[in-house]
């Protein structure tokens, strides 16, 4: 080798880098296992004797199976395996109906192109299926193969034609929004569905509710607003409920459509404290008298949390048992048991309103104090 390599390159030792072969790095030597796949008869006379573990000559290989492949010698060191029998190459013995003879009862071969004969179980593409009832449907390759999915339709997980919302709610079915709803339709869902999805009414008006909400009657309320009398309005009947509407939230409705019996779920605004927001049925803010649940103690926030009001006892929180939940979460008056820890390391249960407005303290300490 030039002293120019050595020097300028950075060439090395050509043993030691193997791109020589030595007995330290003949791939007979090395590794006997991946030798034994050599393909005797396709390599034009080179043998394991011949090449490195690192040697980026493309060879022939041979398993035990007698499937044959190139590959160089490096990558074949590293993968170590036959890439038919272990499925990144396909061959009929490794195809989706080889493995899967189950699936292949369920082909449909009216609606598919290729050939289960011809696709592998890990194949992420889409094919149609039929199940021994007759639903039809369309699913990956691998979800059945590999996470063994099975039909849709008999499952539950899909409504079959007679039962989804477009059959038995046609009117629902006819304020779906389907640009905002792409590409779940009508007829991919239940009636009794909790899932929350767009509608739009003949007038033109958008907004979301549960499909169940839609078919137990629950209508547009732009235009269901439209029917309450300017004097039975929320503005008009209980206006300092009125006075913490949220409009940036509520956008299409306005206290003056509403009535103060109202079932629609709609936003709140605190008066004194705008950060302060809460949602709430309509007729359950005009029965409730309480007004904002934060300034009412009944919600955490950074004025009246436990934090805020009793910053000594924040020394006594167990962070480590309470685990996610922070002294900010929960108010002076919460009854809900946590974990405290005094300065001895006692740690004990009990909820913010013993320690708050009884003055709970350690019991193990409060017992060492009697004797």
């Amino acid at each position: 080798m030039s002293p120019n390599k050595r020097t300028n390159r950075g060439y090395g030792c050509p043993f030691c880098s193997r791109h020589r072969v030595s007995n330290e790095n003949r791939l007979s030597v090395q590794n006997p296992g991946i030798a034994k796949m050599w393909d005797t008869k396709g390599n034009d006379g080179l043998t394991p004797d011949d090449v490195s573990v690192g040697s980026h000559a493309m060879v022939s290989w041979r398993c035990e199976k007698g499937h044959t492949w190139r590959r160089n010698v490096r990558e074949m060191v590293k993968s170590g395996r036959c890439p038919y029998c272990s499925g990144s190459r396909l061959t009929r013995e490794n195809s989706l109906a080889a493995r899967k003879p189950e699936l292949l009862e369920q082909w449909d071969w009216e609606k598919n192109e290729g050939s289960p004969w011809e696709l592998s179980c890990a194949n992420n593409g889409f094919a149609y299926w039929i199940c021994e009832k007759g639903h039809s449907w369309k699913a990956k390759i691998s979800n059945r193969s590999v996470l063994g999915r099975g039909c849709p339709y008999c499952s539950g997980r899909r409504p079959t034609e007679g039962e989804n919302l477009e059959a038995v709610y046609p009117k629902v079915a006819a304020e779906w929004n389907y640009e905002k709803n792409d590409p779940l339709t009508p007829k991919d869902v239940r009636p009794k569905s909790n899932k929350k999805v767009w509608w739009i009414c003949s007038a033109g008006h958008e907004w979301e509710k549960e499909i169940q909400a839609r078919t137990a009657g629950s209508r547009c309320p732009v235009c269901r607003s439209r029917y309450v009398r300017g004097g039975n309005s929320l503005d008009k009947t209980h206006p300092e409920v009125a006075a913490r509407w949220h409009y940036g939230k509520n956008k299409m409705l306005h206290p003056k459509n509403v009535s103060a019996g109202s079932g629609e779920k709609v936003w709140w605004q605190c008066t004194k404290y705008p950060h302060h927001e809460w949602c709430r049925r309509i007729s359950h803010e005009v029965g409730s008298k309480k007004g904002c649940p934060y300034c009412a103690g009944f919600r955490a926030c950074r004025e009246n949390s436990l934090a805020a009001r009793f910053p000594a006892l924040v020394r006594e929180w167990d962070y480590r048992k309470n685990g996610s939940l922070q002294p900010h979460d929960l108010t002076c008056t919460s009854r809900k048991p946590v974990f405290w820890i005094c300065e001895k390391g006692h740690s004990w249960q009990t909820d913010a309103a013993s320690r708050t407005q009884k003055n709970k303290t350690c019991p193990y300490c409060e017992k060492d104090g009697r004797r």
